[in-house]
């Protein structure tokens, strides 16, 4: 009687952790809508060439410069500051892309 009366426990005890483990559980924070933040006006299109797309990951030096990102054909850019003729300018790239 012992002997069933653990098995029956064990039995119960992995099929909800099989259950807890298979069930979705519903995450506040994933079932939410993500607010806009669209900027208007205050987005500026920067033309990258062809064919380039980006930005693939943004970046900054142990010192704080930056930020670095990388586009699409192996180019590194770094943003230079939001004056009229600097914003991102080309600060690397790879053998590839010359």
């Amino acid at each position: 009687e012992e002997a069933r009366q653990c098995r029956s426990a064990i039995f119960l005890t992995s099929f909800l952790s099989l259950a807890f483990l298979i069930w979705p559980i519903p995450m506040p924070a994933a079932t939410k809508e993500m607010r806009s933040i669209y900027a208007g006006t205050r987005v500026k299109l920067v033309r990258l060439g062809r064919p380039a797309f980006g930005p693939e990951s943004l970046a900054f030096d142990h010192r704080g410069g930056g930020p670095y990102t990388g586009v699409s054909n192996g180019r590194i850019l770094q943003w230079k500051g939001n004056r009229r003729h600097l914003g991102w300018t080309e600060f690397a790239h790879n053998y590839k892309h010359r």
